[in-house]
Order: structure tokens, then C-alpha cells, then sequence
């Protein structure tokens, strides 16, 4: 690349026009076509390390992005280009926005008002593995309708979109993933993009679309963007390396360096405008490259040059332009009548028809199950048995451990659910912020699907168990208080996946937890044994309200073959400090529960992983 001086390029950016376009492609009605402005954004973040020193990642930013357009934000890595996306989106979880913000066609942006007129194409496609391309439209369609009406309009909508992003030769195969071949990387690209489309937003975001694809897909996937912006559609996307004929269709350029604007305006005027300041380009190179290498070098001070350049002024009196433009009044929302109740419906609909289908997902919940109950039956083979004055010393200690053991075995279990919490966070974050369902939608799903499939493998292990060790009392109430531990186990789960950023961490979690559990659940060391300022923990602990509940449930009539602290012959139950009835301690099982649940929503809620 050679530098050679040429006379100043003029840019013309002419002002823009807030007007409904007729739209042409996906869907049959008149656009609320809208404007984007960044006005002198300001994104400040503190330091990970030191928490008192502070850093801006993005530096009063200016630019405008009109409707009918596709738009490119480039810059080197760590230029700012997904930061300034996640602004303008409204998705920033960390830091402060300062300036005058974002307006979407005149209206300062909220995640509220992007709801209704944009959507988001992360650069990571996150698409559920075992739905395919045609499952997978109709279930976001589903998510994302707010009426009845809604949802058929939608879903009408799903076979024209499938046809417009080429996806009918894969509309029914499953989207796949690392163990499982699925739809290619192109296809899967352009299904993320489907899912944008389904709600017909009038501003697309997208972040590095055509990274990860070869040149064929990169410059069929731009084509489709470009089709969408003839339709009047805003479409401003982050790119990296783009080929030549696919950075060719887009219309403008924004560039960043260290989060600052080094360019902006059309395209076709980008090279001039360096030609200008001595920076040739050489028709041999890939025209992307050039400028993001060209502005990244420190050979000029790109970001005050373009400030005191005519282009730079011209940016600032297009963005004039753009915000006199009076605003249309966004139109108008039908009232929600699809609420938490119904996004529950769709997400076991979807989700758990498929999980129900999945050997490795059902083989996860049930084979310890049986394999542990297998075992204690054959190793407690008819041990409870004896009644009355048969039930010796040795009878009833055993017993006493075969019923403990089946109390906190299942909390150790629960680690098997902790994986779907975990794997599926990436989902979970982007659904959550596009605003399908609330919170409580999502735990109240996982603990339908979770507590139907439990209800026949608990049911099925415990009648080993009940009949296999001879235990007495109700089956009815052996079985509801198992279920009952176990369900607080997947609470617990839910906890620990939730409040740990890895898989790792969350095996660490729940076990040290477990593990705690069952020192003070009252076997290992006796309730008269245990330190004072200790004894109030156990109140705590669903596994010994379960072992309690067992123990009320087994022994009715128990000889007085042991001895308290104060030397009084006492049953088994007196002996390990057993209390309450068993009504009130399934009652404290199940209570517990709740109050896990109550814990796993707020951990989700406020524990966040992803920083933006």
C-alpha cells in the first residue's frame, strides 16, 4: 500500500426523510420506517482489577444510521464496534451510558420501545440443537406473539420468511450441534437471522454476520440483508473481513478506533476520503482490509482529523438533519393477553416434547435412580421388617442409616440437572433480553418438565425400595417425601447453576453443600451432641425434615432399646432427636422447596455471567 497525496474528496450525505415504505419483502404492510441516531454517546465501565479507575469504551460517539440503508461499523478488535451495537440495543448489563443516547426515529431507545421496532442478531448463533429450522421459527414465533391473533398473523408469516432466506431445503432438519450434524453454518447463520425477521422489525442489528462462513454464504447472506433494506428496513451490522463483493452491497460505514468515530458516511466515499490524507488504495487489496488496517495504524490521528475534516462536519450536519426530522408516532400496540402463563405452555410445548424424546436426557434423571435403589434394596434386603419388640438395636440403627441415605442421596443426584441450567445459559440471556417470556416463565417450565418426569422414576424406584427393605408405614408417604427431597434438590441444582459461571463451579457448589447437609442432618452426629452455637443450622435442612418425616412414617412402635444423655431408655426416633409429626415435617419439605425455588429466581435475576 503506497501514500500519495491527492486533492480533498468530496462526501455528499443527503438528509433523510421519516416516511412508511411500502414493504416488498417478507411482509405485506406499510413499514414504520425509522431512523437510528447515536448522539455524542459517552460508555463508561470500571476496571475489573482496580475497582476505583475507570475507562471509556466508547468516546462521544456521533453518527447516524438511516432507514432503506445497510450499514457497516467497523474498526480493529477492541475498537468498540459490539460495544456501540450493545448500546444501541439497549443490552449493556455493566458501566454508564452518558451523552444525549440513542433515538430510535426521534424516540430516546429503550429496551421497552426496542422491543416493539428492532431485533438483535448476535454474532454466535444460539438456536436450540434438537429443533428444526421449521420448529425452531415457530417457536420463537410463539414466544414473541403478545395475542392470539398475534401468534396466527406470525406463524403465517414463517413459510415466506423460510422461502426469502433460502432456508426450504433445510426446513426440516434439525439445527444440530457438535455431536449431532445438523443444518451448516451458513444455514444456521441465516436461521438466527429468520428469527429476527419473525417479529418484521424495523431495525435490524447485527454483530459480525458473516464471520465463520466462506465467501459463497458471506456474500449471499449481505445480498438478503440488502433485499431487507430495499423493504426499508434499517440494517447496521458489525463486520470483520468481509470479501470484497459482499462489502460492496453495503451503503455506509461507520469506522471506530479505540471507541471513537475515525469515519463516517457513505461507502463509495470511504476511500477518497483516505485517498485525501495520503492513504491510496491499491485495487490488488481487499478494500475492508485496507480501511481497518489503514485507520488502526498510528500513522495519523484518524479520530481528530475526521473531526476537523468537511466530512466529519458533514457528519454532524447529517445527524442535524436526521433529528429535525419530526417523528412518527409509533404505532400502535395490541394489548397483551398472552402472558407468563402462556410462555410456559410454549417452552413445554417445545422444549420438553423434544427433552421427553432425548435417551441422554431421560437416562440422566432416571438411571441413578434405579442404579442406587438396586443397590440399597439388595444391600438392605427385607431390614425393616421386624415390628415391635423384634426391632432390636441393630435393626433400627440400620434402618435409621437406610432412610438418611435415601434423603440425601437424591440432593447429590440433583448435580445431573445442573448441566441444562448451565449449557443453556447463552439461550436463556438472549431470550431473556428480546423480552419472550418473564423470568418466572422459565423456572416455572424447567420445574413442570423436571418434577413430571420425576413423578414415574421416583415412584418406580421407591416401590423397589419400600418393598425390597421391608419398610413400614405408608408407601403413599414414603414416596411424597422422597419426591418432596428430590424436588428441593433441583431447586438446589438451579441455585448452584445459576450462581456459578462454569460447569466446574457449579460441581463444586452443590456437593460442599450436600456434603454439610448430611453433618448436620442428625445420624452422623446426634442433635444432643452438637455444639450450641450449631444446633440452629439443621432447622434449615430439607434432607432432615425428610429423614424426620421417614422415621415418623417407619417406626410406630419401636422398643426403648437406647439411651439419651441423661441415661432414660428412649426409642430410636428420641434417640437421634427426631421432632415434629409427620404432617408438619413433609410440610417443611415441600415449604423448603419453595424457598429454594424463591433463591434460584432471584440468583438468575440478579446473577449475571454475560457482561456487556
Amino acid at each position: 500500500m503506497s501514500s500519495t497525496r491527492t486533492p480533498q474528496s468530496t462526501v455528499d450525505i443527503g438528509a433523510t426523510n421519516m416516511k412508511r415504505v411500502p414493504s416488498t419483502s417478507l411482509i405485506g404492510r406499510d413499514r414504520h420506517a425509522l431512523d437510528v441516531v447515536v448522539d455524542d454517546v459517552t460508555y463508561i465501565v470500571t476496571k475489573a482489577k482496580t475497582k476505583n479507575e475507570k475507562i471509556a469504551l466508547l468516546k462521544n460517539v456521533s453518527c447516524a444510521f438511516v432507514h432503506g440503508k445497510v450499514h457497516a461499523l467497523m474498526g480493529a478488535s477492541g475498537a468498540g464496534k459490539t460495544t456501540l451495537l450493545d448500546v444501541m440495543t439497549t443490552r449493556v448489563t455493566a458501566g454508564e451510558v452518558l451523552g444525549n443516547g440513542v433515538r430510535f426515529g426521534g424516540m430516546p431507545a429503550t429496551k421497552a420501545l426496542f422491543k416493539t421496532c428492532a431485533a438483535y442478531v448476535e454474532q454466535f448463533d444460539t438456536l436450540l440443537p434438537m429443533l428444526t429450522v421449521q420448529e425452531t421459527l415457530n417457536y420463537w414465533a410463539e414466544l414473541r406473539a403478545r395475542t392470539a391473533e398475534e401468534t396466527t398473523e406470525i406463524l403465517a408469516r414463517v413459510p415466506q420468511i423460510i422461502n426469502d432466506l433460502d432456508l426450504t431445503t433445510c426446513k426440516d432438519v434439525i439445527v444440530g450441534d457438535a455431536l449431532n450434524r445438523g443444518i451448516s453454518g451458513g444455514q444456521a447463520k441465516r436461521t438466527n437471522v429468520a428469527l429476527a425477521l419473525v417479529t418484521d422489525p424495523d431495525v435490524l442489528f447485527l454483530d459480525e454476520p458473516t464471520s465463520g462462513l466462506d465467501s459463497a454464504t458471506s456474500l449471499g447472506i449481505v445480498q438478503m440483508l440488502k433485499n431487507l433494506a430495499d423493504s426499508g428496513v434499517t440494517v447496521i451490522a458489525t463486520i470483520h473481513s468481509p470479501t470484497s463483493e459482499a462489502f460492496r452491497l453495503f451503503d455506509s460505514l461507520v469506522m471506530l478506533k479505540s471507541g471513537q468515530v475515525a469515519f463516517a458516511g457513505p461507502l463509495n466515499t470511504a476511500v477518497p476520503y483516505l485517498k485525501s490524507l495520503g492513504f491510496a488504495y491499491d485495487d490488488s487489496f481487499n478494500m475492508a482490509d485496507f480501511l481497518i488496517a489503514t485507520v488502526a495504524s498510528e500513522d495519523l490521528d484518524f479520530v481528530q482529523t475526521f473531526k476537523n475534516d468537511a466530512a466529519g462536519q458533514r457528519n454532524v450536519e447529517n445527524i442535524k438533519s436526521v433529528m429535525s426530522t419530526k417523528a412518527l408516532p409509533p404505532p400502535p400496540q395490541p394489548k397483551v393477553t398472552r402472558g407468563a402463563l402462556s410462555k410456559i405452555k410454549t417452552l413445554l410445548k417445545y422444549r420438553t416434547r423434544y427433552n421427553y424424546s432425548n435417551p441422554d436426557f431421560v437416562a440422566a434423571r432416571s438411571a441413578g435412580n434405579f442404579l442406587f435403589g438396586f443397590v440399597m434394596m439388595s444391600l438392605f434386603w427385607k431390614i425393616g421388617k421386624p415390628t415391635g419388640e423384634a426391632q432390636d438395636q441393630s435393626t433400627q440403627l440400620n434402618v435409621a442409616s437406610l432412610l438418611s441415605m435415601l434423603n440425601i442421596l437424591p440432593s447429590f443426584q440433583a448435580s445431573g440437572y445442573m448441566p441444562s441450567v448451565v449449557l443453556e445459559r447463552a439461550m436463556f440471556y438472549r431470550e431473556l433480553d428480546d423480552g419472550v417470556y418473564p423470568l418466572v416463565s422459565y423456572i416455572a417450565y424447567k420445574i413442570i418438565e423436571e418434577g413430571i418426569l420425576a413423578i414415574p422414576v421416583s415412584l418406580i424406584a421407591q416401590m423397589m425400595l419400600f418393598l425390597g427393605c421391608g419398610i413400614q408405614g405408608s408407601f403413599f408417604y414414603f414416596w411424597i417425601i422422597n419426591y418432596g427431597v428430590m424436588s428441593c434438590g433441583i431447586a438446589l441444582a438451579y441455585v448452584c447453576a445459576a450462581a456459578a459461571s462454569t460447569m466446574d463451579e457449579a460441581n463444586t457448589l452443590l456437593p460442599v453443600y450436600n456434603v454439610v447437609q448430611l453433618l448436620f442432618s442428625g445420624i452422623i452426629i446426634r442433635v444432643e451432641s452438637m455444639p450450641k452455637g450449631w444446633a440452629w443450622y439443621r432447622h434449615t435442612l430439607f434432607v432432615r425434615y425428610g429423614w424426620m418425616a421417614q422415621m415418623r412414617n417407619h417406626f410406630k412402635d419401636a422398643p426403648a432399646v437406647f439411651f439419651n444423655d441423661a441415661g432414660e431408655a428412649v426409642d430410636v426416633g428420641d434417640f437421634y432427636g427426631v421432632s415434629n409429626t409427620l404432617t408438619e415435617n413433609i410440610l417443611a419439605v415441600f415449604g423448603l422447596w419453595l424457598f429454594w425455588i424463591g433463591v434460584a429466581y432471584f440468583t438468575m435475576k440478579y446473577v449475571r455471567h454475560q457482561k456487556r
